[in-house]
């Protein structure tokens, strides 16, 4: 398992790298957040949020990376593995703001056709109104 510290520091290198034009209008900033989160449109703990789009008029855009998440999911995974994923999750989450910026919803979509496929293998079956 990876200290706090140590994914921060991944994640810092990582951010480093992206170009800056991509992170200007993120302009509440990138987070890691010690907290664990599990998936709530799919009732199961095997799905964890790694991270987190936030979108709001008044306080802007800002990213959440969940360590407790990475360190659940991956806790015996070697160092460059957890890099990688870290990376994917933070230009997944990147790509949420650039997609609202220009008035698409491509990724949003998907995320939504994850959680049906996810919800199908569950074999949990919604109700009329789009609940479970």
């Amino acid at each position: 398992m990876y200290t706090f510290d140590e994914v921060a520091k991944l994640l810092d290198d990582i951010i480093g790298k992206i170009p800056i034009e991509f992170l200007e209008s993120l302009n509440g900033g990138i987070y890691l957040l010690p907290d664990f989160k599990h998936n709530k449109k799919i009732p199961s703990d095997n799905y964890w949020v790694l991270g987190e789009y936030c979108y709001s008029p008044v306080l802007g855009s800002k990213i959440y990376i969940y360590y407790g998440s990475f360190m659940a999911l991956y806790v015996d995974t070697d160092i460059k593995t957890i890099r990688e994923q870290l990376r994917s999750t933070v230009l997944h989450e990147l790509r949420h703001n650039i997609e609202r910026l220009a008035g698409y919803c491509d990724l949003e979509l998907a995320d939504e056709q994850f959680v049906e496929k996810a919800l199908e293998q569950l074999n949990v079956r919604k109700d009329n109104n789009g609940g479970i």
